[in-house]
C-alpha cells in the first residue's frame, strides 16, 4: 500500500477531480465517473473523493456501487454525514 502520493501524483489527482467537477456541472456523469475513478486509482483516496464518486454513481443508477463507495468513505471518516444519507438513498433505490 502506498501511504502517501508523490507531488506529481497528488497534482494529477487534483486535476482529475477538477475535471470531474466540471463534468458534473455539465451533467456529464459518465466523464465525471471516469475522472473520479482515475483519481481513486492513483491511491490515497480520501473520504470526500469516495463520497463524490458515490454521488455520481447514484446519478448513473448504480446503487450497489454507491453503497460500496459510501462505506469506503465512512471507513476513512465516520463523521461524514453526507455519506450516510447517500448510502441510505442508494439502499432505498435497491428496495424499489
Amino acid at each position: 500500500d502506498v501511504e502517501e502520493l508523490s507531488d506529481d501524483a497528488l497534482e494529477k489527482q487534483g486535476e482529475l477531480v477538477s475535471e470531474a467537477v466540471e463534468a458534473i456541472e455539465r451533467d456529464d456523469y459518465v466523464l465525471a465517473l471516469d475522472r473520479l475513478s482515475a483519481a481513486v486509482a492513483l491511491g490515497c483516496a480520501g473520504a470526500l473523493l469516495y463520497r463524490r464518486r458515490a454521488q455520481v454513481l447514484l446519478k448513473l443508477g448504480r446503487p450497489r456501487a454507491t453503497i460500496q463507495d459510501c462505506t469506503r468513505a465512512l471507513g476513512a471518516n465516520p463523521g461524514l454525514g453526507g455519506a450516510y444519507k447517500l448510502r441510505g438513498r442508494a439502499r432505498a433505490r435497491l428496495e424499489q
